[in-house]
């Protein structure tokens, strides 16, 4: 075989490679965002600090039950004023 020919041969390998590897890599990337996607927008979607009434909305939780995981200091909180606050990121890695 002339080298031109065998030249041409492994160019031809190397874009059906490169094309198969692209499409599988697309695909991979598609699918690993279509799963982390909701999570994603979920957790963009709520605020850095959350009140009480955010807590309990999230969680499901009654004024009573959040008032004993704060007693039990369970749940890290800060207080602006009279005004108690929870880190987003502290109360959902409570709840995992």
């Amino acid at each position: 075989m002339p080298p031109s020919a065998l030249t041409s041969a492994l160019r031809v390998l190397v874009d059906l490679v490169a094309t198969t590897l692209a499409s599988t890599v697309r695909e991979a990337v598609a699918a690993g965002l279509t799963d982390a996607l909701p999570e994603v927008l979920c957790r963009a979607a709520l605020p850095p600090l959350m009140t009480r009434r955010e807590v309990m909305a999230l969680t499901g939780w009654s004024d009573r039950k959040l008032a004993y995981v704060q007693a039990q200091q369970r749940i890290p909180f800060v207080k602006r004023g009279r005004t108690v606050l929870f880190r987003t990121a502290d109360v959902e890695a409570f709840l995992s």
